[in-house]
C-alpha cells in the first residue's frame, strides 16, 4: 500500500493536474448536457436495456485506431499535445453519460452508470495515461544529453513498457466484448 502512494501516479503534482482535468471535464459535460438536452438523446439512452441485451460492446477497434494514431503523432510531438485532450474527451463522455443516465434514473441510474464506466473504461483510461506518461519521458530523455548506449537501454525498457500497457488494453477490450456485456445486462436490474 505504501508503494502505492509512493507513485508517481498519485503525485500531488499529477492528482492537481487530473483534479484541473475532471473539473473542466464536469463543466463541459454539464453544458452540453443544457445544449443538447433533447427527446432523441434520452431515448437512445433508454434503449440501453435493448442495446446490451442483443449486442455486444465492442472497444477493440477504436481504440486500437485511436493509440495507433497517438503513438505515430508522438513521434512528430503532436501526440504528445493531443494525448491530453482525447483524455479530456473520453472524461466529457463519461460525465454526460452520467448526467444522462442520472436525469433518465436518478440515483440508480447514477449508480449504474458508475459500475458501467468503472468496468468499461477505468482500466483503459488509466493505460492511457501510463503510455502518455512513458512518451513523455522518452521525449525528456531525447532532449537531454545523454550517451547513446544509455538511451538504447532507456527507450528498450520503456517500448516494452508501453507494448505490455497496449496488450493490456487489449485483453482488456476483449474481456469487455466477450463477458462484460452479459454482466451489464445481467445487472440492469438496477435501473429497471
Amino acid at each position: 500500500m505504501n508503494n502505492l502512494r509512493t507513485s508517481p501516479i498519485f503525485k500531488k503534482k499529477y492528482v492537481k493536474i487530473f483534479s484541473f482535468i475532471y473539473l473542466i471535464s464536469l463543466i463541459i459535460s454539464f453544458i452540453l448536457y443544457s445544449k443538447l438536452n433533447n427527446p432523441t438523446i434520452l431515448d437512445n439512452i433508454k434503449n440501453i436495456t435493448q442495446y446490451l441485451n442483443t449486442n455486444h460492446i465492442n472497444f477493440i477497434f477504436n481504440h486500437l485506431i485511436i493509440i495507433s494514431i497517438f503513438l505515430i503523432s508522438s513521434i512528430f510531438l503532436i501526440g504528445i499535445i493531443i494525448f491530453p485532450l482525447y483524455f479530456l474527451f473520453e472524461l466529457i463522455t463519461i460525465n454526460f453519460n452520467l448526467i444522462v443516465l442520472f436525469n433518465i434514473y436518478k440515483l440508480k441510474g447514477l449508480i449504474f452508470g458508475f459500475i458501467y464506466t468503472f468496468l468499461t473504461k477505468f482500466i483503459y483510461l488509466i493505460f492511457i495515461l501510463l503510455i502518455y506518461k512513458k512518451l513523455i519521458k522518452i521525449l525528456k530523455q531525447f532532449i537531454s544529453k545523454n550517451s547513446s548506449d544509455s538511451l538504447t537501454i532507456f527507450l528498450k525498457k520503456n517500448i516494452i513498457s508501453i507494448f505490455i500497457y497496449l496488450i493490456i488494453i487489449f485483453l482488456n477490450d476483449l474481456l469487455i466484448y466477450l463477458f462484460l456485456t452479459k454482466i451489464l445486462s445481467k445487472l440492469l436490474f438496477i435501473i429497471t
